[in-house]
């Protein structure tokens, strides 16, 4: 059987960078070029906002002014990830809350929602087919990883996505304004802060 016969022809560009790497590997990021490594450090008062530069470059399409970005900083910077959660999770509220009353709550529940995914230029639906595809797609171990690598989506991963964005709309467009607030700045915020937990939990297993 071929490498990827659950493939469709539909290409798309990779977005994600290598997580480790990424301050001295990638030049570009969501097409802004990015300052190369400097030895030296910005004032300790300007460094946290400096860092929150880098999580939001890395983690959203928002426009951020040239910043320096060091060896390591990406480590640094992934504890504001929940706050960029909180970025994310504003600009879906402020579409609902303008588009409902002209709308309705189902119409501006789906624009809400691709609104977010568009402010993190669909950052997490990317790896979500990236995974399906591999998972599913693969028979050994190998041919999963190279199938994840792979810049193509395929037919499970294009089914995960529209069953993902499906599945979002259907939970959040029954929801009042104040509870979808609640729940969408849940989401985000959580999310980002589960995925520190867990890289924390990996780091800790592979020093033991």
């Amino acid at each position: 059987m071929a490498l990827v016969t659950s493939r469709s022809p539909v290409t798309v560009a990779r977005t994600t960078p290598d997580f480790h790497r990424f301050p001295v590997h990638c030049g570009t990021w969501h097409g802004t070029r990015l300052p190369m490594p400097s030895p030296n450090r910005a004032p300790v008062a300007v460094e946290p906002l400096r860092l929150l530069a880098v999580a939001v470059q890395f983690l959203t399409r928002f426009p951020v002014p040239a910043i320096r970005v060091d060896d390591g900083d990406l480590r640094r910077a992934s504890a504001a990830f929940p706050l960029v959660g909180v970025f994310v999770a504003a600009v879906g509220i402020a579409v609902r809350a303008a588009a409902e009353p002209l709308w309705g709550p189902l119409p501006a529940t789906v624009t809400a929602v691709l609104a977010m995914v568009a402010a993190t230029g669909a950052f997490h639906e990317d790896g979500l087919a990236d995974a399906v595809d591999g998972i599913w797609g693969g028979w050994d171990p190998e041919q999963r990883v190279a199938i994840m690598r792979d810049s193509r989506i395929g037919t499970y991963g294009t089914v995960a996505v529209v069953g993902n964005l499906g599945l979002r709309v259907a939970l959040l467009a029954p929801l009042r304004l104040g509870v979808f607030v609640t729940a969408v700045l849940c989401g985000h915020v959580l999310g980002r802060a589960a995925g520190l937990v867990m890289a924390a939990s990996w780091r800790s297993r592979m020093r033991h």
